[in-house]
């Protein structure tokens, strides 16, 4: 059960974590590659409150039309080679996870339950893409060559000023075989670029 309790002030931290598991398609004749992976999304909101959460997570999953009344990040896939945002829909699991014990019980309440502050939880929102990015491959000593390629991921609608990107655990996994048909996947490395540098918007 979810209760708006007003605003929030603030910046909010939006750790994002990528879990990477193929790479279909890598074409350096056409300057990009395409990725499968889930994106995962973790935040708190303090303007709810959260009744009778289960330790387990994944036991704590919000119904859809839960989802549809929250309010959700947006991030833009921003060298996507068509235009492409983080979507909300049949396919996406939003789930709560238990941070904090409940508030304590009370005679004055009318419902008999455990009740969690929006800051004692956080929101995990995740979904897997299918999704082509841009690389500028420098292929002038190939096929001894080493190519570096991005995903980079920006928040849309919101500025830094009241919500910004951190790396969750690993920031960046790959499951999938490092040796592929053309190239051996290798040294993930993941950073979050500040507003100073890259606009007001948080990009990872």
């Amino acid at each position: 059960v979810f209760l708006d309790l007003g605003s929030g002030n603030g910046q909010v931290p939006l750790f994002i974590n990528v879990s990477i598991s193929t790479f279909p398609v890598i074409s350096t004749e056409d300057l990009n590659f395409i990725a499968n992976f889930e994106l995962l999304l973790r935040w708190e909101d303090v303007r709810l409150t959260y009744q009778n959460l289960h330790t387990i997570t994944n036991l704590n999953k919000i119904e859809d039309d839960d989802i549809e009344n929250m309010w959700k990040p947006s991030v833009d896939f921003a060298n996507a080679v068509e235009p492409k945002t983080s979507e909300v829909d049949k396919k996406t699991t939003m789930l709560i996870n238990k941070e904090h014990a409940p508030r304590p019980s009370s005679p004055r309440r009318s419902i008999e339950a455990d009740v969690f502050e929006g800051d004692w939880a956080t929101l995990i929102m995740r979904k897997e893409y299918f999704t082509q990015f841009v690389c500028d491959f420098t292929l002038y000593t190939y096929p001894f060559d080493q190519q570096s390629c991005q995903m980079v991921f920006r928040l849309r609608g919101v500025t830094e000023k009241y919500m910004y990107f951190v790396k969750d655990y690993n920031a960046v996994t790959y499951q999938g075989s490092e040796a592929l048909t053309e190239f051996i996947v290798q040294n993930f490395s993941s950073e979050v670029y500040r507003k100073h540098e890259e606009g007001p918007y948080s990009k990872f």
